[in-house]
């Protein structure tokens, strides 16, 4: 179950580097105006949208709705909508029309989330051959040899 009061730090972390990058990248569009770390207003349509659908239980791993008055980042939402989307075939039709539209709206913030669980897997796997083969990546400076410590 997600907890609505706190974001971890790793995400957020990813989240300022995919907005520098975005930012660099020449977005044009709704997606250049509107930040991806910009908040959603309160009284927008899509917190009754998501709502719904977390409450008909259409949203893996989100079981409790957004309380009134949250206040939530674009980037919250399409985190939201993306897994919402992965149990689209489950919906009826007026559920996917939503769905639709929620997709439609934050469209450009889903691909960043996807691009940003993309690096952070590859940064898993990273780590994960590091240990596996003596060799240690160290960030800007690519591989080397482990050291045993014996010297």
């Amino acid at each position: 179950m997600k907890n609505w009061k706190m974001m971890s730090k790793n995400t957020l972390g990813a989240a300022a580097l995919s907005a520098a990058i975005v930012m660099g990248s020449g977005v044009s569009g709704e997606a250049a105006t509107t930040g991806f770390l910009s908040e959603v207003p309160v009284s927008d349509w899509s917190y009754g949208a998501v709502n719904g659908l977390i409450s008909a239980g259409m949203v893996p791993d989100y079981a409790v709705t957004i309380p009134q008055g949250r206040v939530m980042s674009r980037m919250e939402m399409a985190m939201i909508v993306d897994a919402a989307m992965q149990n689209q075939s489950a919906m009826n039709a007026t559920q996917q029309a939503e769905l639709k539209k929620l997709n439609e709206a934050y469209y450009y913030d889903i691909k960043k989330v996807r691009m940003l669980s993309k690096l952070d897997s590859m940064n898993l796997e990273q780590t994960e051959n590091s240990a596996d083969s003596g060799y240690v990546y160290t960030g800007g400076k690519g591989w080397s040899e482990e050291s045993s410590g014996t010297g």
